[in-house]
């Protein structure tokens, strides 16, 4: 077992604070990592970033971790859910990509993170986007047959 290769590809900031680091995994898993509080507008401009790193990388893999993260509205989540949708339909649409998988680090508050601990399932598919949602980086690690 080899262990991964992992580089930062993107830091961005809002006055002078990282909101956002983007790491990518064996040049093929895309991690996303939120920080802090981010407005709608810096969130919104976080969420275009990503969508052209997954475009530039044909991501077809990807942890999102929020553990850090403070939280968004529900405009701001419905954004990145159509963002997502958008850009794996696209791919599909130019054969770029079959399927895509998503996994979610989330905080213990998390809603998914509470059924998950019940002994529920933690995974969701909605057409070509699988979304498992975990506790532990470990576990999306996991998913994605990537060791540390």
């Amino acid at each position: 077992m080899n262990a991964m290769e992992t580089k930062e590809i993107l830091s961005l900031e809002n006055k002078n604070k990282v909101f956002l680091r983007l790491l990518l995994h064996d040049d093929s898993i895309l991690e996303a990592k939120w920080i802090g509080l981010t407005t709608k507008p810096v969130f919104f401009k976080g969420m275009d970033k990503l969508i052209e790193t997954f475009e530039q990388y044909n991501i077809a893999f990807f942890i999102g971790d929020i553990t850090e993260h403070k939280g968004i509205g529900p405009d701001s989540q419905q954004y990145a859910a159509q963002k997502i949708s958008e850009y794996v339909q696209r791919q599909i649409a130019n054969e770029k990509l079959t399927s895509f998988k998503q996994v979610m680090v989330v905080p213990q508050s998390n809603i998914y993170a509470k059924v998950s601990a019940n002994g529920n399932t933690n995974r969701i598919k909605e057409g070509h986007i699988e979304t498992v949602f975990t506790q532990k980086k470990e576990d999306a690690f996991r998913e994605f047959n990537l060791y540390v």
